[in-house]
């Protein structure tokens, strides 16, 4: 007692008091790792807290290129470049789904929806923290297909409309025919990107066909009215930047 001083060195100067002081000191030591438990799941509320802080300053800024792409005064190169920062913005949020961590434990793609936390030193459940995850992907928040891309409807009209004069031209003269594929094509460029690949592709196969064709009158006309003809199986996305901005209120 004198070189250790403790009262109690072994079991036989008191059974009683050594096993209250050995589960005093489980007890000293489990509350110890408890609150390392604590202040690691508050360490994870805070990597998931700033992660989706960023998601949320990124749907707002996408919000605000919507209600930008909405204005009237927009050209198609506008549009072109609006949509394409929206784009790339859906990316940075599946990003930020994707490689959002805590210990090597995804907090925000949706594969740990709940996280417990031990709170106290004992297995009691009610002692227990859940931290409730949500998943931040595109999917998720119902905005993986969102776009503000497309044209504007009287665009669509104003191509069609010189693709079906090319279709119906009564012009026989290989120059006149020229001109009217050349502003059909001139307005095709500006709903281009607003087409899938598929159905552009359609058309530029048609040129291609016209471009081949041989250089006589009746050929270049025949070829022409081909090109005419092959807007008319393809489609269009409409530009509908104020759908956007509902789905990212609802996301918010």
């Amino acid at each position: 007692r004198l070189s250790s001083g403790k009262r109690i060195n072994n079991a036989s100067d008191d059974a009683a008091g050594l096993a209250i002081a050995t589960r005093m000191r489980a007890r000293e030591s489990g509350l110890g790792v408890a609150a390392n438990n604590t202040q690691d799941g508050i360490s994870l509320i805070r990597t998931a807290d700033s992660a989706m802080n960023s998601v949320s300053n990124i749907l707002l800024r996408m919000r605000d290129l919507a209600n930008q792409s909405a204005n009237g005064t927009n050209t198609s190169e506008n549009q072109a470049a609006l949509d394409k920062e929206f784009g790339a913005l859906k990316e940075q949020i599946n990003y930020i789904s994707t490689n959002t961590e805590f210990n090597d434990k995804k907090l925000l793609d949706g594969s740990n929806e709940t996280i417990a936390i031990q709170t106290l030193d004992n297995a009691d459940e009610g002692k227990k923290i859940d931290i409730k995850l949500a998943n931040v992907s595109t999917q998720s928040l119902s905005i993986d297909k969102l776009t503000i891309g497309g044209a504007s409807q009287k665009t669509i009209d104003d191509v069609a409309g010189k693709f079906t004069a090319l279709n119906t031209t009564t012009t026989t003269d290989k120059a006149d025919i020229q001109k009217e594929v050349d502003a059909a094509m001139k307005e095709f460029d500006k709903v281009k990107g607003s087409m899938s690949a598929a159905d552009a592709k359609a058309v530029t196969d048609k040129l291609a066909d016209y471009n081949n064709a041989a250089d006589t009158d009746v050929a270049k006309a025949a070829a022409a009215k081909a090109l005419g003809g092959a807007f008319d199986k393809t489609k269009v996305t409409v530009a509908n930047p104020n759908a956007a901005v509902a789905a990212i209120d609802s996301a918010l």
